[in-house]
C-alpha cells in the first residue's frame, strides 16, 4: 500500500530545496566570502538543496509486509506494524524499537494543521485513516 501527499504538496516541498541551493550560489558568486570557504559551503549547500528537491517529490509511506517504510525529507526508516504504538495528529508515529526505547518518526508529508489548504488537509487526514487501520488491522 501506497500513501503518498498530492502532487502539489511534494512540489511545494520540493521548492524549499531552492533556499539552500540558492543560498549555496550566492556564497559561491559573493567575493566578500573567503575562497576557501566558498569552495567548502557553497557545493554543500546547492547539494543539500537538490537532496531536499529529489526526496520531496519521493516523500510518503509505503506498508507492505507488516512494514511501515517513511521516506521523509532528509531520512528514510523502516517500522515494524507491531511496534507502533500511535498514529498522532501531529502527524507522527510512535513507536517503540528492539529494546523498548520509545521512537517517533514525524510524517511531514501528511500535515493537517497551520497553513494547510484544506483540500490538501482532507486528502492527508484521508492517508493518515488508512494508515491508522493498517497499523489496527494489519491489511495492506
Amino acid at each position: 500500500m501506497e500513501l503518498r501527499a498530492l502532487l502539489r504538496a511534494r512540489v511545494a516541498h520540493a521548492l524549499l530545496g531552492l533556499v539552500p541551493a540558492g543560498t549555496g550560489v550566492e556564497v559561491w558568486q559573493d567575493e566578500a566570502v573567503p575562497p576557501w570557504l566558498a569552495a567548502t559551503l557553497a557545493p554543500a549547500l546547492v547539494v543539500l538543496g537538490v537532496l531536499v528537491a529529489v526526496r520531496a517529490l519521493r516523500m510518503g509511506l509505503t506498508c507492505r509486509d507488516g512494514t511501515a517504510l517513511v521516506q521523509g525529507l532528509l531520512l528514510s526508516r523502516a517500522v515494524p506494524r507491531v511496534a507502533v504504538t500511535e498514529v498522532t495528529d501531529f502527524p507522527a508515529l510512535r513507536w517503540q524499537d528492539a529494546t523498548g526505547r520509545r521512537r517517533w518518526t514525524p510524517l511531514s508529508c501528511f500535515g493537517t494543521t497551520g497553513g494547510v489548504l484544506q483540500s490538501v488537509r482532507d486528502h492527508n487526514s484521508e492517508q493518515l485513516g488508512i494508515l491508522r487501520r493498517w497499523v489496527c488491522h494489519g491489511s495492506s
